[in-house]
C-alpha cells in the first residue's frame, strides 16, 4: 500500500489509500490495546486530554510496539504543550514504523518550532516521499528550502 500511496496520481486516490493504511495502523494485535486506543480517541474528541493520555499510556503498556499509540499520545502531548514528551513519542513511533508519514510531518513541525529548519525540511521531505498529498507539504518544503538554502541574489 505504501508504494501505491507514494505513486498515487490524485489526492482522491491518495486519501483512499491513506484510509486503508491508517485503519491498519490502529490495529495493535492486542484487543485490549485497541480498545484503550479507541477510548482514548473518543476522550480526545471530547477534549478530555487527561483521560486520553491515561488511556494511551495504558494502550502502550499493553502493546509496547504499537507505533500508532505513540503517535496518538504525541498528538495529545503536543496539544497540551508538552513538546519534549511529544517529541519522544514521535521518535518512538518512527522507530517502530519508519513509514509513518504523519509522524514525519509532526516531527518536522516540532523541529521547525525549535528552530532546526534543516531537520524540519528533511522530515517534511521524508513525509512527502511516503505520501505526496499531505496537506500543504509542498508549501512547507518550499518555505524551508528558502530558509535553509537562503535566497539567491
Amino acid at each position: 500500500m505504501f508504494d501505491s500511496l507514494a505513486g498515487s496520481e490524485t489526492p482522491e486516490e491518495a486519501k483512499r489509500i491513506e484510509s486503508n493504511i491508517e485503519a491498519i495502523w490502529l490495529q495493535s494485535g492486542s484487543p485490549t490495546a485497541d480498545l484503550l486506543t479507541r477510548r482514548a480517541l473518543d476522550a480526545f474528541q471530547r477534549d478530555d486530554h487527561s483521560a486520553a493520555l491515561t488511556l494511551l499510556t495504558a494502550a502502550i503498556d499493553a502493546a509496547p510496539k504499537h507505533a500508532e499509540a505513540y503517535n496518538k499520545r504525541a498528538t495529545v502531548y503536543l496539544v497540551e504543550g508538552h513538546v519534549q514528551r511529544g517529541l519522544l513519542d514521535i521518535r518512538q513511533a518512527l522507530r517502530l514504523e519508519p513509514r509513518h508519514y504523519g509522524a514525519w510531518v509532526s516531527l518536522a513541525r516540532i523541529m521547525e518550532q525549535m528552530g532546526d529548519e534543516a531537520t524540519a525540511l528533511e522530515a517534511f521531505r521524508r513525509g512527502k516521499a511516503l505520501n505526496p498529498y499531505i496537506d500543504e507539504i509542498d508549501e512547507n518544503i518550499e518555505r524551508l528550502e528558502l530558509i535553509v538554502r537562503g535566497r539567491e541574489i
